[in-house]
């Protein structure tokens, strides 16, 4: 029986294999449709390198760090322009008070030359 189970498995592939070889089989026919399918839908040329968009990683550290470098540079450039404007808003004020500051010392001189009372005037 192991002899007759053996012989059918054999003769039963044989027949597989030659059904797909055969060209009026109808399992044949397909597989040969589909194979050339296949073959066609391969391109015989090899594809195109993709170009790398995406930055690496050191990349993105370095841009964020010009990116914040760049923030830092524009925050100091306006303090300086504050305090530039500062300064000189400092400078008109100190130049009004000496201006006005000399107008009182002439206005006093004046005073003391006309002999008002002493007791009026404080030097």
């Amino acid at each position: 029986m192991t002899l007759y189970y053996l012989y059918l498995n054999i003769f039963f592939d044989y027949t597989i294999m030659i059904n797909y070889n055969e060209p009026n089989s109808r399992i044949g026919y397909w597989k040969r449709y589909y194979d050339d399918e296949r073959r066609n839908k391969v391109s015989n040329k090899r594809p195109e390198p993709l170009i790398r968009k995406s930055k690496t990683i050191e990349q993105r550290e370095m841009h964020t760090l010009k990116k914040e470098v760049d923030t830092y540079r524009q925050m100091y450039l306006t303090e300086q322009q504050k305090l530039e404007l500062l300064i000189a808003e400092l400078a008109r004020e100190k130049e009004k008070s000496r201006h006005y500051q000399l107008q009182l010392q002439n206005i006093k001189k004046c005073l003391l030359k006309s002999e008002y009372p002493k007791n009026f005037v404080k030097v």
